[in-house]
């Protein structure tokens, strides 16, 4: 079976799948019609995230040797700032500077009194990861007239990421500081737990409250959390540690097989597929968004999987120039391209050919400055000496939520507050 993962090496083909799931969200956003399904592209970013953010747990764990030190409420610490920090110049420097950018434009374009600003609410809370609460709290829904018009509504699925990063490292920190196969095994199943528990809880909140299910982790947690226990399914198999009875990755060696993995490639594919084709908004996301989340796990263990190599023509179908590239610039992408096509909506119009074209154009100019003069700078190490300090974690973090929260104030009492000065619109328009 294929080591490389556990490593914790780049595998390309994961961003060849960000790409698909982007694409599709964004063909769905442009018109519903394009896609019905197109909207469960964010389960796939979903599973994705839990197995690439366990694997960075994992790698980082590795790395500092944490398993072998004494002081466990320290070394608990230290993973969980590196890892926050790590989240923060990841996520937040795009995202602050779409938001603030999206809030000036939504200052100057959409009328002052539109729905008692409740975009003006939702775009301030999205700052700190609760654009999904406050959608809530003061929309009618992700399929309603008041989230097609709202330049901020694609941040809900931002906010359930970032609560998820909130509870996860705890878990998994579990699992990681384990040594032995008893041990690890009840780690893996504590994650279990929690994922049956949320499935249950999004199967009776999708009947009794759609929006409550939609929008927030507690019935979203099994989704990300499919990710993160394929990636301790595979870290378990990975020859470095053993049971009583011998090697665990032999007896479930059959998993890993040229057959099963190209099996395991092909069912995913087709129920990725049937996801975007057929599923819509009605029993989402229990029990609709199965298809999307099994067929993203089916298709993360094939990809990460050296046998899928022998298939050439399967495997370039995530792992090829123009998809890994999307792929990593997926980020950008699906943060300004619903800020464009609001935009669009509320100025020029957004429903012919050549209206669609324009917007995509400019979503991906958007992404790819954004990408290569945000994104990568801070990933290169441009954030690492922020006012001179020289550590990534415990000062980082300090210095975020620092930024964060001044990027908020000035989006809110500046371009907010202050709308009705701004804005080209006058203030008696209503959609």
């Amino acid at each position: 079976m294929n080591n490389s993962i556990y490593n914790f090496k780049y595998i390309p083909a994961i961003d060849g799948l960000r790409a698909i799931a982007v694409l599709s969200v964004m063909l769905f956003h442009l018109d519903a019609s394009f896609l019905p399904g197109g909207f469960t592209g964010v389960d796939v970013f979903f599973v994705i995230s839990g197995y690439v953010v366990s694997a960075s747990l994992a790698a980082n764990f590795v790395k500092n040797n944490y398993i072998n030190s004494n002081k466990k409420i320290g070394s608990f610490f230290t993973f969980l700032t590196a890892f926050y920090a790590r989240r923060i110049r990841r996520i937040f420097p795009a995202l602050v500077v779409c938001l603030l950018v999206s809030n000036l434009l939504t200052a100057m374009f959409i009328p002052f009194s539109w729905n008692d600003n409740i975009i003006g609410k939702v775009g301030t809370w999205a700052f700190f990861g609760l654009g999904n609460i406050a959608l809530v709290k003061f929309t009618d829904g992700y399929f309603s007239m008041d989230a097609e018009y709202n330049p901020f509504t694609h941040t809900w699925s931002l906010g359930v990421e970032e609560q998820f990063y909130v509870i996860f490292p705890l878990v998994f920190f579990i699992f990681l500081a384990s040594k032995t196969y008893k041990q690890k095994f009840l780690g893996f199943i504590l994650l279990v737990i929690l994922a049956l528990t949320s499935l249950i809880f999004s199967a009776y909140e999708t009947i009794n409250n759609f929006n409550k299910a939609f929008y927030l982790l507690p019935s979203r947690f099994w989704e990300l959390a499919v990710g993160a226990m394929l990636f301790q399914f595979h870290f378990r198999c990975s020859n470095n540690y053993k049971n009583s009875n011998g090697n665990f990755s032999t007896r479930l060696s059959f998993l890993f097989s040229k057959k099963v993995i190209l099996l395991a490639f092909l069912t995913g594919l087709l129920l990725i597929i049937y996801s975007f084709i057929f599923v819509n908004k009605l029993n989402f996301p229990f029990p609709n968004a199965i298809f999307s989340v099994l067929g993203s796990a089916f298709i993360i263990h094939a990809i990460t999987n050296a046998n899928i190599q022998k298939y050439k023509l399967l495997n370039n179908i995530f792992d090829n120039n123009l998809m890994v590239y999307i792929g990593k610039i997926s980020f950008s992408l699906y943060l300004w391209h619903w800020a464009i096509y609001v935009l669009f909506r509320w100025t020029i119009g957004l429903d012919s050919i050549a209206l669609y074209c324009i917007a995509v154009v400019l979503t991906f100019i958007f992404a790819i400055l954004s990408y290569k003069f945000v994104e990568l700078p801070i990933k290169k190490g441009a954030g690492n000496n922020i006012f001179g300090l020289n550590n990534i974690n415990l000062k980082t973090v300090s210095i975020g939520v620092f930024i964060i929260s001044i990027s908020c104030f000035i989006s809110n009492y500046v371009l907010i507050e202050h709308k009705e000065k701004n804005t080209i619109f006058p203030t008696n328009v209503y959609l």
